[in-house]
């Protein structure tokens, strides 16, 4: 930012814009367009001779903000937000210039702060303390996540939030090529995903398509111009197919507005990645969506469009009976339709058209009366408050970004989990309790472990004991049971509230066992926790009552005493000789052999040797791998069933060598 007069010119385009906005208003009663004007005079004093990178006058930036926000109706407390959003930073006001002359509302809502309850409170002063020894990427971490948590307060903060972070996408190019790129990054890895999750698809849509612009050009410019031509001559097509399918319905009694769809360039790209092979028969797709009056008339529209063309089956999607995000409701199809060109259809009654477009924003518009609905975004952002500010953006944006699938209760209740979800997780998202008192899961009726994964359309019971107790080895990320990570947090909160004498113990019942599996053979015994705990830089209580909170977890733990047990560093490749004790059963080797496969491994040697009179099988196997790898195979195998110890041996014994 710099300071300059502005010339004439300079003033009529900022007069220009204002105006703009003022026509933009006229939803708004005249006492609320006073306060925006009021707002618009003091940012415009407060920013006066202060110009951006790009040399227009600063002004110019929180009139563009407020320029989205009126587009999505916004309140009068926003859009004066919106343009007052910078002057505590960057002018002389103050927050007690801002709650004298606007109200305490829009003060807070320019801080960021509103209705923090004590914890969120004190949770952003340590961050504010501690922002003088943090690095510049650590410094962003904490003021975005300041950012999100003043979200969970009141969401207006993150809305007026994605439309600054969308003019600051629009004007990149005054920044250099490297903040240009960073930002891009951050918004394509942060703000694309929470757009998505509150469903402002109006905002989303124009974020993903600057960040692929800016991170990806070459690739931006070959589809926008693909997209184009194909936008030519695919015109009389796209015109022919919406007077046919409008006056289809209109012939079917439906009273529906039958409109193309927009086509953003990263709606290609994104298409294109997913389904690989000749994008050709993507650009020839035809785009359109249907608005009804009512609900059932969606389901009618569609069963009415599927007359007329032929559907493609596989392409179907029904997000109002089961719905992907919080906020998103329609049908969407895709057929074969005039001239063999592929359509896509998605209907919407204008309530879903909105929700579809503004998301959350439909609820924060000016006169709006309905309640806020509650939102699983919201609920996982609380669950990360206790996270330092890098861990707190690095889990959020693992949790808004990963693919969902879709699961249902026995009730038809559908629950919205990332790819790779377990039974496990499914319990914890139905509620702590559920996970807490979590025996064993049936899906699509027939009982699985509770980590396997889910898929898709899966419906999930699960089956409760009395008591509730979470087992220790959950939190063993090598098992994967818990694949979410607000599960693990969960099950780590249970174990730190156990009594602290009790969370020793366990923590050193493991530690042990680590030593006895990976040590005992080089004369390794429990006393040498305080070998393991003093090169850590604890007590061996300390250490202990880590391992029993979960702090550090099993498999780390395990491959970390492999690494000291035998002198080397993590990453080091070992060749180990496994001794593997099972109750013996056909097909045992099978699956002992199975995880070993399963990682990608082959083993350099094996052998079994029976133990009849005891009714034991035992087997050796000879594996070359990092520590890491080698640890979470010995825990996977120890889920093998009828397993009943897991340790390394120096060598083969002589007397089975070969048999």
């Amino acid at each position: 930012m710099t300071g300059a007069t502005e010339p004439e010119d300079t003033l009529d385009r900022v007069e220009h814009a204002y105006h703009r906005l003022s026509a933009m208003l006229q939803y708004l009663p005249e006492a609320d367009r006073l306060l925006v004007a009021d707002a618009y005079h003091a940012a415009r004093e407060a920013h006066n001779g202060q110009n951006r990178k790009s040399g227009e006058p600063y002004i110019c930036h929180p009139l563009a903000i407020a320029q989205t926000l009126a587009q999505m109706r916004m309140d009068a407390a926003s859009l004066a937000t919106a343009l007052l959003h910078d002057v505590l930073e960057d002018t002389p006001l103050t927050y007690e210039d801002l709650r004298q002359e606007f109200g305490v509302e829009i003060a807070q809502l320019v801080l960021g702060l509103t209705k923090f309850d004590e914890r969120v409170e004190a949770l952003r002063t340590q961050r504010l303390q501690n922002l003088g020894q943090l690095s510049p990427e650590q410094r962003n971490a904490a003021s975005l996540g300041n950012l999100f948590l003043a979200m969970t307060a009141d969401l207006r903060v993150i809305v007026i939030k994605l439309a600054d972070r969308l003019h600051n996408m629009q004007t990149l190019d005054a920044l250099r090529p490297d903040k240009r790129r960073r930002m891009a990054i951050e918004t394509d890895e942060l703000f694309v995903p929470t757009a998505t999750r509150l469903g402002i698809w109006l905002l989303k849509q124009q974020l993903s398509d600057l960040c692929l612009k800016e991170l990806h050009p070459e690739t931006y410019a070959e589809i926008e111009e693909l997209l184009a031509a194909s936008t030519r001559l695919l015109a009389g097509e796209l015109e022919s197919t919406l007077q046919q399918l409008r006056e289809h319905l209109q012939a079917c009694g439906l009273n529906a507005t039958v409109l193309p769809l927009d086509n953003p360039v990263s709606t290609y790209y994104r298409k294109i990645k997913e389904q690989g092979g000749d994008p050709a028969r993507i650009y020839d797709t035809l785009r359109v969506y249907v608005v009804v009056p009512t609900l059932p008339e969606c389901y009618l529209a569609l069963c009415y469009a599927h007359q007329l063309w032929p559907p493609l089956r596989e392409e179907f999607r029904d997000y109002i009976a089961a719905p992907e995000h919080d906020l998103y409701r329609a049908l969407h199809t895709t057929v074969v339709g005039p001239h063999g060109h592929r359509v896509e259809i998605r209907i919407y009654t204008e309530q879903m058209r909105q929700l579809a477009k503004y998301g959350i924003g439909v609820y924060l518009q000016y006169g709006q009366t309905e309640p806020l609905p509650q939102l699983s975004l919201l609920k996982e952002i609380t669950s990360l408050l206790e996270e330092d500010p890098q861990t707190f953006i690095t889990q959020l944006k693992s949790e808004m970004t990963p693919p969902r699938i879709r699961v249902f209760t026995p009730n038809g209740d559908v629950i919205s989990l990332p790819v790779g979800a377990t039974p496990l997780d499914f319990a914890y998202a139905i509620h702590t309790e559920v996970g807490d008192k979590c025996l064993r899961a049936l899906v699509n009726h027939q009982s699985v472990p509770l980590n396997t994964p889910l898929t898709n359309g899966a419906q999930v019971e699960i089956i409760t004991k009395l008591d509730p107790g979470p087992e220790r080895k959950w939190m063993d990320t090598d098992l994967g049971y818990a694949r979410h990570p607000d599960t693990l947090r969960r099950l780590r909160r249970w174990f730190a509230r156990l009594p602290q004498a009790e969370l020793i113990q366990q923590g050193r019942e493991v530690i042990e066992k680590e030593i006895a599996r990976w040590g005992e053979c080089d004369g390794w015994t429990p006393e040498s926790i305080e070998r393991l705990a003093r090169r850590r830089g604890l007590t061996v209580e300390d250490f202990c009552l880590r391992v029993g909170r979960g702090d550090l977890l099993a498999g780390p733990l395990s491959a970390a005493i492999l690494d000291e047990v035998l002198g080397g560093t993590p990453g080091q490749i070992y060749t180990i000789t496994l001794e593997i004790y099972a109750m013996d059963r056909p097909g045992l080797m099978f699956d002992a052999l199975k995880v070993v496969v399963d990682e990608g491994l082959n083993v350099a040697d094996a052998s079994a040797h029976q133990i009849a009179a005891e009714g034991l099988a035992v087997l050796h196997f000879v594996i070359k791998e990092n520590s890491r790898v080698l640890a979470r195979i010995v825990h996977r195998l120890e889920e093998v069933r009828s397993m009943l110890r897991v340790r390394r041996i120096q060598s083969l014994p002589k007397v089975w060598e070969g048999s």
